[in-house]
C-alpha cells in the first residue's frame, strides 16, 4: 500500500500534464500525406485563402425582391455589432461601393504588363479616342445585351479591361455575381469576425452569437437559413468529435457492462474491470496529448477501439479464474499470460503498421491503439489480475452442458463457404476513389456548402491554381509562364477556360516602368474628359475614370509602391493574393475539359513553372493510388508477423495452418457480405484487412492454446476460454461498431467493416476452428490429466 501511493500520485501528475496538452485537430488535410502535390496545393489554399474568420450565411426565399431586401437588412443588422462583425457583405463590394472600384483598377494598371499600359495610352490618345468613342456609341445603339449596355455605359474608356482574363470584379460588375443564384431565390452573406477565430470555443461562441442576432432579426422573406465557412465547420466538427468520443466510449462501456453482467452476474469484478479500462484509457489520452498534442477526427476513434480490445484481456483472466477458483496468483498468470502476450503483440503490430499505410491520420490512430493495447495488457495483468484474486467469486462460473459437435460445425462451414463463393462469383466489392471518406457526414455546414455549389458557384468543386514565388516579382514571372501554358492548353482543347490574377500581384519593376506612361495620361486627363462629353456621354460615364485618375495621381506622387486601402480592395485581394516576408502566392482557377494524359502533363508543366493545381476530385485519385500501393506492403508485414506469432505460440505447422485457414475463411466471407450489402473499399476502410488479421489471430491463439492445454476437451475449452472469447468479441465488436455512427464518413465505414469482420472471425474461431482442430491437430496432443 505504501509503494502504491507514490505510483498513484506520479500517475495522476502524468495524466494532468498529458491531458493539459490535448486538443482537437479539425483540419481534414492533416489526415493526408504532405508529399503529394495535390495535398500540398490544397494545404496552401487552405492556409492562404481559407478565409479563416469568415462565415457564409445562405438564405432562401420565394420572392427574389423581398429576399434581396431581407439580405440587405440582415447585413445592416450585423454591421451594427462592431464588437462581433468587422464586415458583412450582402452583394459584391464594387456594387455597394462603386467609388472604390477606381482605386482597385488603378492599382491593377500600375502593376499591369507595360505593353498593355502602352496600348491603353495609345487607345486614349486624342487622335484615336474620338474615333473609338463614336464606334462605341454605334455598338451601344445596336446591342441587345443589357450587361454590355450597362458595362460600356459605365466604362466607355475600357479602363476595367486590365488583363487578358476577366477578373471577379468584372464578372460582378456585369451582373454575374456569386452572391445570389440566377433566379434570386438563394442568396449569400459574407460575415467576417471582428476578432481572429483560432480555437474551437472561439468559433463556437462567435457562431452562436451570430445565430442569435440572425434569429432575432425575424425577417419574413427568409424561409430558411444555413451557415457554412470555416467557423461553422470548426464548430460542427469539434462538437462532433466530442460527441463521437463520449458516445462511442460511453456506448462501448455500457455494452461491456451489460454483457459482463449477463455472463457473470457479479458487480465487484465488473466495477474492477471498468476501473482498469478507465485507467488504460486515461493513460492513453495523456500519452496522446504528450506525443501528438492534437488528436485528429480519425484518431479519436482509438478510444472505443481500445476499450473493445483491452477488455478482452480482463475477460480472459476473469473467465480463467472463474473456471478454477482455487488457482493462485502464479498459476493464473501462467495460464493467461502467454495468450495475452502474443495476442497483444499481433494486435499492436497490426495497428502499428498503419504508420506505413500512406495516411498520416490513420498513422496516428494506429500508433495510439498499438501503444494502448500494450498498456491495456499490462494494466490487466498487473492491476486487474491481482484484484480478481482478492475477490470472492459467486460460486464459480456457470457450467455449460453445451458441446461443440464436430459434424454440424463442418457442414455449417461448407455451406457458408459455398454461399460466399456464389456471391463473389458475381464480382468483388468495388473500389471508391473519391474523397468522401475524408469528410464529415450529415453536417449542416457541408450541406450548406453543397447548396452554395448547386445554386451559385456550380455543381463541381473548382480546380484551383496556386502560383508561388519568393518575391512579388518572381510571382509575376510564374504567373506569366502559367498564362502561356494555359493559353496553349485552351488552344489544344485540354482546358475550356482559366482565370489568373496576373494584374493583382504587386510588382515594383512594372510600376516603375508604367509610371512615365501613366503620368502622360494624367496630363491628358482634361482632354480625355472633354472628348468623352463631346461624344455624347455624361458625367456618370466619367465617374469611374475620374476615380482611377485621382488614385494614379496619389500613387505617383509617392516613392514607395502603392497599396490600396479600401474595403473593396481588401476584400478582392485577400481572395486572390497573399504577399508577406516569407512568400507571395496568387490564386487562380482552371476548368479542364479532359483529365487524361494531356491534363496530367499540363499539371506537371505548371508544377515545374512554380504553380500547383488543387482539387478534391484530383486528390482522391492520387490518395487512393497511394493507399492501394501501400496496402499490400502493410498486409504482407502483418501476415508475416502473424505467422511468426502463431509459430511462437504453437510450434506446430498444423496449428499455424489452422490459424491461417480461419483468417482466410473469415475474410472470404467478409468480402461476400460487402458484396451483398453493396459496400465499397475506400481510402479509410482499406486498412481494415490488416487490422482484422491482427485482431483475428488473437482468437485462433486463445482457442488452440486452450484446446492444447485441456487435451482437446471442447467442453473445458468452452468453459475457460470460449465463453470469455465470445464475451470479449462482443465488446470488441461494440467498440468498432460504435464508430459506425462517427461524424467522419471514412472512420464510420472502417468501424462498420471491422465490426462485421470480427463477428465473422469470432464465429469461425469459436464454432468452426475447434472442429477443424479436432480433425487435424488433436491426434498430436496428449490428453489432459
Amino acid at each position: 500500500m505504501k509503494r502504491a501511493l507514490p505510483i498513484f500520485l506520479l500517475w495522476l501528475l502524468f495524466v494532468a500534464v498529458g491531458l493539459s496538452k490535448l486538443r482537437f485537430d479539425v483540419q481534414v488535410l492533416n489526415l493526408l500525406p504532405k508529399d503529394i502535390p495535390a495535398v500540398e496545393a490544397l494545404g496552401l489554399y487552405e492556409e492562404r485563402f481559407g478565409q479563416t474568420d469568415e462565415l457564409i450565411i445562405a438564405i432562401r426565399g420565394s420572392d427574389p425582391e423581398a429576399l434581396e431586401s431581407a439580405a440587405k437588412a440582415l447585413a445592416e443588422t450585423l454591421r451594427q455589432q462592431s464588437n462581433l462583425v468587422a464586415h458583412a457583405h450582402w452583394q459584391p463590394p464594387w456594387q455597394e461601393n462603386p467609388g472604390q472600384t477606381g482605386e482597385l483598377l488603378a492599382y491593377m494598371w500600375l502593376n499591369a504588363n507595360p505593353t498593355n499600359v502602352q496600348a491603353l495610352a495609345a487607345r486614349l490618345a486624342p487622335a484615336r479616342l474620338a474615333k473609338n468613342l463614336e464606334e462605341l456609341k454605334t455598338a451601344l445603339a445596336t446591342t441587345l445585351s443589357p450587361q454590355d449596355l450597362m458595362m460600356q455605359s459605365y466604362d466607355p474608356l475600357g479602363l476595367s479591361r486590365v488583363g487578358s482574363n476577366e477578373s471577379a470584379l468584372q464578372q460582378g460588375a456585369s451582373g454575374r455575381s456569386f452572391f445570389a443564384s440566377e433566379d434570386g431565390l438563394f442568396r449569400m452573406l459574407f460575415v467576417e469576425s471582428a476578432h481572429p477565430l483560432k480555437t474551437f470555443p472561439e468559433c463556437r461562441d462567435w457562431l452562436q452569437q451570430i445565430r442569435t442576432l440572425v434569429e432575432r432579426s425575424s425577417l419574413p422573406a427568409i424561409e430558411s437559413i444555413a451557415y457554412t465557412g470555416r467557423p461553422a465547420f470548426v464548430a460542427e466538427i469539434s462538437a462532433g468529435m466530442e460527441k463521437d468520443v463520449s458516445g462511442s466510449v460511453g456506448g462501448t462501456a455500457v455494452v461491456i457492462a451489460i454483457l459482463f453482467w449477463l455472463a457473470h452476474r457479479s458487480f465487484k469484478p465488473l466495477f474492477l474491470l471498468l476501473a482498469c479500462l478507465a485507467v488504460a484509457l486515461i493513460t492513453m489520452l495523456a500519452l496522446g496529448g504528450l506525443a501528438f498534442g492534437a488528436l485528429n477526427v480519425v484518431s479519436l476513434g482509438f478510444a472505443a477501439i481500445l476499450l473493445g480490445l483491452g477488455v478482452d484481456y480482463g475477460l480472459l483472466i476473469y473467465q480463467e479464474r472463474a473456471a478454477d477458483p482455487n488457482a493462485d496468483h502464479r498459476e493464473l498468470r501462467r495460464h493467461t499470460q502467454p495468450g495475452i502476450f502474443w495476442s497483444a503483440v499481433t494486435t499492436s503490430g497490426a495497428f502499428a503498421l498503419l504508420n506505413f499505410g500512406g495516411l498520416p491520420g490513420l498513422s496516428q490512430l494506429g500508433s495510439l491503439i498499438a501503444i494502448g493495447v500494450v498498456v491495456a495488457a499490462v494494466v490487466m495483468l498487473y492491476l486487474f489480475l491481482p484484484g480478481v484474486l482478492r475477490l470472492r467469486l459467486p460460486g464459480g462460473a456457470p457450467q455449460s452442458d453445451a458441446t461443440l459437435a464436430t459434424p454440424p460445425a463442418l457442414i455449417t462451414g461448407i455451406l457458408v463457404f459455398v454461399t460466399a463463393t456464389v456471391l463473389l462469383a458475381q464480382g468483388f466489392p468495388r473500389m471508391d476513389t473519391g474523397t468522401e471518406a475524408l469528410r464529415p457526414r450529415n453536417t449542416p455546414a457541408y450541406d450548406a456548402m453543397e447548396a452554395v455549389k448547386t445554386n451559385v458557384t456550380g455543381r463541381t468543386d473548382p480546380f484551383w491554381l496556386l502560383a508561388r514565388g519568393k518575391t512579388p516579382q518572381e510571382l509575376t514571372t510564374v504567373l506569366e509562364r502559367a498564362e502561356q501554358l494555359l493559353n496553349a492548353a485552351v488552344g489544344n482543347g485540354i482546358i475550356s477556360s482559366f482565370d489568373l490574377p496576373t494584374t493583382l500581384a504587386p510588382n515594383s519593376d512594372r510600376e516603375r516602368l508604367n509610371r512615365s506612361v501613366l503620368e502622360g495620361l494624367l496630363r491628358q486627363r482634361e482632354a480625355i474628359r472633354t472628348a468623352l462629353l463631346q461624344a455624347g456621354f455624361d458625367e456618370t460615364s466619367w465617374a469611374l475614370a475620374s476615380h482611377i485618375f485621382i488614385t494614379w495621381e496619389r500613387a505617383l506622387s509617392r516613392e514607395t509602391p502603392f497599396v490600396p486601402q479600401s474595403t473593396l480592395s481588401g476584400w478582392v485581394l485577400k481572395r486572390a493574393l497573399v504577399v508577406n516576408n516569407e512568400r507571395a502566392v496568387a490564386l487562380g482557377a482552371v476548368q479542364p475539359l479532359d483529365r487524361g494524359p494531356a491534363w496530367q502533363r499540363l499539371k506537371a508543366d505548371l508544377h515545374k513553372a512554380g504553380a500547383l493545381v488543387a482539387g478534391w476530385d484530383e486528390l482522391g485519385r492520387d490518395l487512393f493510388a497511394r493507399v492501394r500501393s501501400r496496402v499490400p506492403l502493410v498486409l504482407g508485414a502483418i501476415v508475416l508477423l502473424s505467422l511468426i506469432c502463431l509459430w511462437k505460440a504453437f510450434g506446430s505447422w498444423r496449428e499455424v495452418a489452422l490459424g491461417v485457414l480461419t483468417l482466410l475463411f473469415a475474410l472470404w466471407c467478409l468480402l461476400a457480405v460487402m458484396k451483398l450489402a453493396n459496400w465499397s473499399w475506400n481510402l479509410m476502410n482499406m486498412v481494415a484487412l490488416p487490422l482484422l488479421i491482427g485482431a483475428g489471430v488473437d482468437y485462433t491463439i486463445h482457442v488452440q492454446l486452450a484446446l492444447k492445454r485441456e487435451g482437446g476437451s471442447l467442453l473445458q475449452m468452452w468453459r475457460k476460454v470460449g465463453r470469455a472469447l465470445l464475451l470479449s468479441a462482443g465488446t470488441t465488436i461494440a467498440g468498432f461498431g460504435s464508430l459506425a455512427w462517427a461524424g467522419n464518413a471514412g472512420l464510420a465505414s472502417l468501424g462498420l467493416i471491422c465490426a462485421v469482420g470480427l463477428t465473422i472471425i469470432c464465429f469461425t474461431a469459436i464454432w468452426l476452428l475447434p472442429a477443424w482442430w479436432t480433425l487435424f491437430a488433436r491426434p498430436n496432443v496428449p490428453a489432459a490429466k
